[in-house]
């Protein structure tokens, strides 16, 4: 029997969303804030000390002093309220804040506030919204960012639209399907497809390349104990819980239902 695969997102498939603090100017949001270079800077730099409350309250104050500032300042709060556990409005705030005008959020801060929507819709329950709410933003430019893209499958997948998951990959450009997010996810939509044998070509192609995504190694367990390969699945899993030790109790779960 296949084991149960966990939904959410896994460490691997979130590293592919590190573009920094949204909203800021860029670098270090401290060394930014004590230059003056603006008060949504400022909220970044108390955001990055961990002083989420008063992260929030400045993004507050930020867009009552510019409202050109105000799509902006609810993206950058989205995050201190999701820090502080306060899942429902953060992803409200970040729903508002994708409302905004063209031009008025764009770059890493609209991608930030995409990928918090997606996130926080997959752990709601709602897997078919965020899937939705992706696919549109994965229509606004050229070519789709590879964590837009490896979030937008893991919705898919967790919908049980395998097929458009794998799918979605094929289509995306050379870059953006060879990312270890990206590949964690497809062996996983493979995985759960009964095509154990690819899904383990993907999980080591991506732990080639990242050997850090426990995504990769967990799925490897699970194509390997699928296939009978019970020592390769242990030492996959042990791989998993090491690379992500917060999560490795589902390496564990894994390797026992299988």
């Amino acid at each position: 029997m296949r084991a149960h695969i966990p939904h959410g997102t896994d460490s691997c498939e979130q590293a592919a969303a590190g573009a920094g603090p949204p909203g800021g100017a860029g670098g270090d949001p401290r060394a930014a804030a004590e230059k003056g270079a603006g008060p949504l800077d400022a909220a970044a730099a108390l955001a990055a000390e961990g002083r989420h409350e008063e992260a929030a309250a400045a993004c507050d104050a930020a867009a009552r002093a510019d409202p050109g500032a105000a799509w902006a300042a609810r993206a950058q709060k989205a995050a201190s309220l999701e820090a502080l556990g306060r899942g429902g409005e953060a992803l409200r705030e970040c729903q508002r804040a994708l409302r905004a005008p063209e031009g008025a959020l764009e770059g890493p801060a609209r991608l930030d506030a995409a990928l918090r929507l997606g996130r926080l819709q997959m752990g709601a329950g709602r897997a078919a919204k965020a899937a939705n709410h992706l696919a549109r933003e994965a229509g606004r430019g050229p070519e789709e960012p590879a964590a837009l893209l490896a979030y937008r499958a893991l919705a898919l997948v967790l919908d049980d639209r395998h097929s458009e998951a794998l799918a979605a990959v094929s289509g995306a450009g050379e870059s953006a399907r060879g990312e270890p997010a990206v590949l964690a996810v497809e062996a996983r939509a493979l995985y759960e497809t009964g095509r154990y044998g690819e899904a383990a070509e993907r999980c080591r192609t991506a732990c080639a390349a990242d050997a850090g995504c426990s995504a990769a190694w967990l799925y490897a367990g699970m194509a390997a104990d699928a296939e009978g390969r019970r020592e390769e699945a242990a030492a996959a899993y042990e791989r998993a819980a090491a690379a992500d030790p917060d999560r490795g109790g589902l390496a564990g779960g894994a390797g026992a239902a299988g």
